[in-house]
């Protein structure tokens, strides 16, 4: 009688994205779900999710050293609206330790907002103050209140799926834009900006919806 051997199914490594507040982390949640009941992409696809609300972005660094092994992937999303205050070479010198372990950084400055915006419309100017960005979404995704409705919204990715492939168009536009006219030696640090759109790409990759 020949003995089965029992197949040990290999788990597929998976793609880790580092966040630290609510608005990242309700959008991530729903794209990750998304990404698992609604498409036939990567079905084995596992996203991990950290959230961990602190201002101080050096902790985004010091948790992906956890997860440096067996992963696909290690995304570290922050914002510059709340770095404000520190040292643009301070940041710039976390940032090429984190390129140093091949850690993927993503940056939008000022904010995350920024990023669902472009999935309405362009946007290629500075603001004085976030709630510029706030007055927009409101009004696209009939919040009475956006900085307070957003935190609690648990389905904002649902609400703009749609116009996945337009946001990351759009931020694709801005980065050309601001390559272009270039005023400051780090390009995260133009405003506007955001690499947002280079998580979408990796998790669809030709298969882009």
């Amino acid at each position: 009688m020949v003995k089965r051997i029992k197949r040990i199914k290999k788990e597929t490594p998976p793609i880790i994205i580092l966040v630290d507040w609510f608005t990242e982390k309700n959008y991530f949640e729903w794209l990750r779900s998304f990404i698992r009941n609604e498409t036939d992409l990567n079905k084995n696809l596992r996203i991990e999710i950290l959230h961990e609300e602190n201002k101080d972005f050096t902790h985004l660094y010091k948790k992906a050293l956890d997860y440096k092994d067996n992963n696909e992937a290690i995304f570290i999303v922050f914002d510059r609206e709340n770095e404000s205050k520190r040292k643009k070479s301070i940041i710039q010198k976390e940032i090429e330790k984190w390129n140093k372990d091949s850690f993927i950084s993503i940056i939008s400055n000022q904010s995350f907002d920024l990023w669902i915006i472009l999935h309405f419309q362009e946007f290629n100017k500075e603001i004085a103050n976030l709630k510029e960005y706030y007055k927009i979404l409101e009004s696209n995704l009939w919040y009475k209140d956006y900085e307070k409705d957003w935190k609690n919204d648990k389905e904002i990715f649902k609400k703009v799926k749609s116009s996945l492939d337009k946001a990351k168009d759009n931020a694709k536009k801005l980065e050309e834009k601001q390559k272009r006219e270039w005023t400051e030696s780090i390009i995260e640090f133009n405003e506007p900006y955001t690499w947002v759109y280079k998580i979408i790409e990796f998790l669809f990759k030709s298969n882009f919806i």
